[in-house]
């Protein structure tokens, strides 16, 4: 499939972000003759910082990743992209990763959901208009503090989903279970044989450093090995997501967003079971 009518299949990735990014960098490791362009409606690495935006353009450059900025996709066909800006770009594969939602269906059940479809969720990721009713990572919108930032990532999924276990089994028990709450102390961006590894700070900001190559590339594996054993933890030692140290939210917390969500709900109903 690396070579289509005697030539190198081109691989089109759009998005900028992460996924757009390991996308393409895994592509272009594995079949190096393939042609990948990464296509991105700003810059490509630029969510985070300057320093790991660097890092990644420079391995995916390494690479042979050819990268477009600043081009926003309007239309995409089986053979090509078409841009806001009426430029085309031919394809024999698309990536498409230039944001997400989640599906429709909580919305349509009639559940109470945000711009992008996502559950409206309290700090104990149940819904706030159908409380039987749990949503955990990139289809939940918690309304209150849950310690780091609850951006989508496999992290946040993770512990998100372990988290709705226990509140079911807490449920089942008839026992209360602490607000949902975890914290964030780095991120690794895989880029093919490559990686941008770099910690975090309680507000999930990328701090003091940021290590490249092949080294990132073999932390980095170390650390999902982690973060996947962190789930067996967590049902031996509820809470242990939560780096120590880190900005932990609390049942206070907790019940201050849900009485400042009753105010703004004058005359609402929401049950608890």
């Amino acid at each position: 499939m690396h070579q289509l009518s005697g030539g190198p299949a081109r691989v089109l990735a759009v998005g900028g972000g992460p996924l757009s990014i390991e996308a393409a960098g895994e592509v272009k490791s594995t079949w190096p003759d393939m042609d990948v362009t990464l296509v991105s409606g700003t810059r490509a690495g630029d969510f985070t910082s300057e320093k790991v935006q660097a890092v990644l353009r420079r391995d995916l450059a390494r690479l042979g990743v050819a990268l477009v900025d600043d081009e926003r996709v309007s239309e995409i066909t089986a053979s090509e992209v078409v841009t806001a800006t009426g430029r085309r770009f031919a394809h024999d594969i698309c990536i498409w990763a230039a944001g997400m939602r989640a599906p429709s269906i909580a919305r349509q059940g009639g559940l109470e959901v945000d711009a992008q479809d996502r559950v409206v969720v309290d700090t104990d990721l149940r819904s706030v208009s159908h409380p039987s009713i749990l949503a955990v990572g990139d289809s939940a919108h918690p309304i209150g503090s849950t310690g780091a930032p609850f951006r989508p990532s496999a992290l946040t999924a993770a512990v998100s989903g372990v988290y709705a276990a226990e509140q079911a089994v807490a449920r089942v028990a008839g026992r209360p279970i602490r607000p949902f709450t975890f914290s964030t102390f780095a991120q690794a961006i895989a880029v093919g044989r490559f990686a941008a590894l770099f910690p975090l700070d309680a507000n999930d900001h990328p701090i003091l450093f940021v290590m490249g190559g092949r080294a990132a590339r073999r932390l980095r594996n170390i650390l999902v090995w982690l973060v996947l054993h962190f789930i067996t933890f967590e049902r031996l030692l509820p809470g242990v997501q939560t780096w120590p140290g880190r900005r932990r939210a609390t049942a206070p917390l907790a019940g201050e967003a849900g009485s400042v969500r009753s105010a703004a709900q004058p005359g609402s109903q929401r049950r608890r079971s």
